[in-house]
């Protein structure tokens, strides 16, 4: 099954979310019926009913996914997500939802952002926390259920992630990249027609600025899109200077995570690498592993 990759109700453009008017009227009912005092499970059965698409052609709709839309606080709007929802309304359903499971732990804003920054190197899926898995000790998963042969509790997977940041820190040229040699623009053949195009009706005698102006700003945007970013090239220098003035760190710091941190992954073996933000991956360190960067 094929998995979403932007956060329903919005969509993604270039490097900016925009609100998908369709679908944040169905984050706004989930939220309206849910303060109204309809369970997870009778709101998902609801919108299954109806058909309501969750993405593509799915249409099923489980009490976990209706869960997932009232505890993401990107809802309520951030520096990256305008709101869908008002932060009154974010806040009334969550303080609603932890009376109705009890005395729950709530995550600290440096659990919260690694919740949602870790990924799952199997399937791309988001790695999440399971606090006091089986009664005993939190739990580090992919919601999709793929399986590790370690263990990922809060001592391994933060001591993992601290280890390889303050290596970095230790050692910025860790992060130096060969610069891409790969072509940075590569026209499609609908794109080199559009530019013909637009170039055979620039030279014409009566062509007026309103004329040409949406076609222009058409092959702009078709180009761009076509543009690949060697963040290898733009980022790295910068990334190491401002690397290179950071202090050793004992506790996850969000501040600086995002900026220096494109994600973080968790393989089948459960080993922690992180991407930054120039693309170079770092992994902790494993003995046999010599043909990788690994601290």
């Amino acid at each position: 099954m094929e998995l979403r990759t932007v956060l329903y109700g919005y969509n993604k453009y270039q490097f900016q979310f925009l609100i998908n008017e369709e679908e944040a009227i169905i984050v706004r009912r989930i939220y309206d019926e849910y303060i109204s005092g309809k369970t997870l499970l009778q709101i998902a059965n609801a919108l299954t009913a109806e058909s309501v698409v969750y993405y593509r052609d799915r249409t099923t709709w489980s009490k976990q996914a209706v869960r997932r839309v009232i505890e993401n606080s990107h809802y309520a709007g951030d520096k990256e997500y305008p709101a869908i929802v008002e932060k009154g309304v974010y806040k009334k359903a969550n303080k609603l939802r932890l009376e109705k499971g009890g005395d729950r732990e709530k995550d600290t804003p440096e659990i919260r952002y690694l919740k949602y920054h870790t990924k799952c190197a199997q399937c791309g899926g988001r790695i999440t926390r399971k606090a006091h898995y089986s009664g005993k000790r939190e739990a580090w998963h992919c919601v999709n259920g793929c399986k590790t042969s370690r263990y990922l509790d809060d001592k391994a997977f933060l001591s993992d992630i601290l280890s390889i940041i303050n290596c970095v820190l230790d050692n910025p040229n860790i992060l130096l990249q060969p610069h891409s040699e790969e072509e940075q623009y590569r026209p499609s053949i609908r794109v080199q027609r559009d530019e013909r195009t637009l170039n055979d009706l620039m030279q014409r005698d009566n062509m007026t600025f309103v004329s040409a102006k949406k076609m222009y700003f058409d092959v702009l945007a078709d180009q761009f899109d076509l543009c690949k970013i060697d963040r290898s090239y733009a980022v790295t220098d910068a990334l190491v200077e401002y690397v290179a003035e950071c202090e050793p760190i004992d506790d996850v710091s969000t501040d600086l995570f995002r900026v220096i941190v494109d994600e973080i992954l968790v393989d089948d073996a459960g080993r922690v690498s992180i991407k930054f933000a120039n693309d170079a991956v770092i992994k902790t360190d494993e003995r046999g592993v010599d043909d990788e960067r690994t601290c």
